[in-house]
């Protein structure tokens, strides 16, 4: 098994702990504590704080992670540009939350339900700032498993001081709130203990005009992509929140939560494709066909078992829930459809071509507005589902014309490709089989001739 395979199994496997353990403690948690309303509350809050460092992270953690696996610059450089950043980009985040206090846009921001705490909690943004930026150089030296390790003792950490006052009956949504920003605190521990250089070297990389001017302008074009597709995934809540108010945003939280599972294996693939494709231009077509034909056929498999497990578990461990259920699975056939844009968008930006990402997020992001609006007042949260599935089955569409014009691929070299696919299942089951169990060489031998 090569490195990117290591690093895949590594990265399912802690996204499938992160999904189906801390995830689902973390939700049936925040849900029979919080109740609809306060787990409509909490969710918009921590919404806040994800829109806001996805909007205004310019695309810095992805550029990050290009220009290293690129080995262009020297991690103390991108540390040291990582810093200088975040300061002038929180100082425009707290701008922007301020704006919208004054505005009263309690559908984007619950003006109304700001306590000292929760205000003391939007502090953390700086940091999350410096924790995507880090990680993206982290994930540009192929340092998967510490990337992974990071995630989950974060997480693990919350959801299990979540649990323990909980069950002490003292977890209210502002305490919520706060152990979430905490939980920052330990990834950014974990990062400084792990891969800060030293301080001396971090003082010396300075990087010249023009070099910042390079990463500013592929972070850009990175950036429109990527904002235009959280948008595709996130903006349906604000909507639901303006026509529906914070309780449908609860429930419609586990819709999505739920449906979106299923994009394990394909977020785990992307999550490691990038160092991958962008050090391997040679056979990066290959790599990333292998990769999109597998992850697809177990996203369709992981989307039939979610349909029919899905329900049954959220009437029996969020019974106040229920209502999620007809959303939820409106959402499934969309999102495993996109499971094929979150293999191959990656390949087009290892490609240096992330304007077409940008590009397709975009129109997609328009379908996604002009479904919700039509849509979510008739038929509530459902509408909202299949207004994200109408959006994500279209940026697939347009995903696959692209890559296929990029990589040049040709339909003969596509079954090409299928073809050693079958040829390495096949070498791999035998393999699997000899390990198992002995071979017919070995039976009734005594080691004597």
């Amino acid at each position: 098994m090569g490195i990117l395979g290591r690093n895949f199994l590594h990265t399912a496997v802690s996204n499938f702990v992160l999904k189906f353990v801390v995830g689902m403690v973390i939700a049936v948690i925040t849900g029979n504590a919080l109740e609809p309303a306060g787990r409509g509350e909490y969710y918009l809050i921590v919404l806040i704080i994800t829109t806001i460092t996805t909007v205004l992270n310019f695309g810095v953690p992805s550029t990050n992670t290009y220009f290293t696996a690129q080995k262009k610059f020297s991690r103390a450089q991108l540390t040291r540009a990582s810093i200088i950043l975040t300061i002038p980009i929180s100082i425009l985040s707290f701008a922007l939350l301020y704006a919208m206090y004054v505005l009263r846009l309690n559908f984007l921001f619950p003006a109304d339900k700001l306590t000292p705490a929760v205000v003391a909690s939007l502090g953390i943004i700086p940091i999350v700032f410096y924790i995507q930026f880090a990680q993206g150089i982290i994930v540009g030296e192929n340092r998967i498993s510490l990337n992974n390790y990071i995630s989950l003792c974060s997480q693990g950490a919350l959801a299990l001081t979540l649990t323990i006052l909980y069950l002490l009956h003292i977890l209210t949504v502002t305490i919520a709130i706060g152990l979430y920003a905490a939980s920052f605190l330990l990834a950014l521990g974990i990062i400084i203990y792990t891969s800060f250089p030293p301080l001396a070297e971090v003082l010396r990389a300075r990087l010249h005009w023009s070099e910042y001017r390079e990463l500013i302008g592929f972070s850009a074009t990175i950036h429109v992509g990527n904002l235009a597709q959280f948008f595709n995934y996130r903006l349906d809540a604000f909507i639901v929140s303006y026509f529906l108010g914070l309780a449908a945003v609860g429930i419609y939280s586990y819709s999505k939560t739920f449906a979106e599972s299923v994009w394990l294996l394909s977020a785990s693939m992307a999550a490691v494709l990038l160092p991958t494709l962008a050090g391997q231009h040679a056979h990066s077509k290959m790599i990333a066909v292998k990769a999109v034909v597998a992850t697809f056929a177990v996203s369709v498999a992981a989307g039939l078992a979610a349909f029919l497990v899905g329900p049954p578990v959220i009437r029996i461990l969020l019974p106040k829930f229920v209502a999620s259920i007809n959303p939820f699975l409106f959402l499934l056939p969309g999102v495993v459809i996109f499971s094929l844009t979150n293999v191959l968008a990656t390949y087009l930006t290892a490609a240096g071509k992330p304007g077409y990402n940008a590009a397709i997020a975009f129109i997609s992001f328009l379908f996604t507005v002009i479904f919700d609006i039509l849509l979510i007042p008739r038929y509530g949260m459902s509408g909202a589902a299949f207004a994200s599935g109408i959006s994500y089955t279209m940026s697939s569409m347009m995903t696959i014309g692209v890559f296929w014009r990029v990589s040049k691929m040709t339909v003969r070299e596509f079954f090409e490709i299928l073809r050693s696919m079958s040829t390495d299942f096949r070498s791999i089951v035998t393999r699997m089989r000899m390990r198992l169990g002995p071979g017919d060489d070995q039976s009734g031998t005594t080691g004597t001739k």
